[in-house]
């Protein structure tokens, strides 16, 4: 599966991550009170092929420069279809959304704020 601007899985979450944090004003070129790094330490899709139940499920950690760390595990169920390429397509539109639920579960963590203070 391609990405928008070929972005790996990976760099496409670090991405929607920086993004998430500039739009809540939360992130700075230089220079930073604490650096935050992450990883995908799980990613996996099913395109269900034949029960029309797809997922993506995601793991994310991450980690911050004073010592304060998160991990976020979710799973995305989306409709996939029954068709072969209906349901691999599914898979990929899946993808920027199933993102976004994560993402939206790490910052609403009560752990959160930890990583930033």
């Amino acid at each position: 599966m391609r990405m928008q601007d070929g972005l790996t899985h990976a760099q496409y979450v670090r991405k929607a991550v920086a993004d998430e944090l500039k739009v809540a004003g939360a992130y700075a070129n230089q220079p930073a009170r604490v650096t935050i790094t992450g990883a995908l330490v799980e990613i996996d899709s099913s395109s269900g092929l034949g029960s029309n139940n797809g997922r993506w499920s995601m793991t994310l950690r991450l980690q911050s420069s004073n010592g304060a760390s998160l991990t976020t595990s979710n799973t995305y169920d989306f409709r996939a279809g029954f068709a072969a390429t209906a349901a691999c397509n599914n898979v990929a539109k899946a993808f920027v959304p199933a993102v976004q639920d994560i993402i939206g579960r790490a910052v609403a963590s009560p752990d959160f704020a930890a990583l930033v203070r």
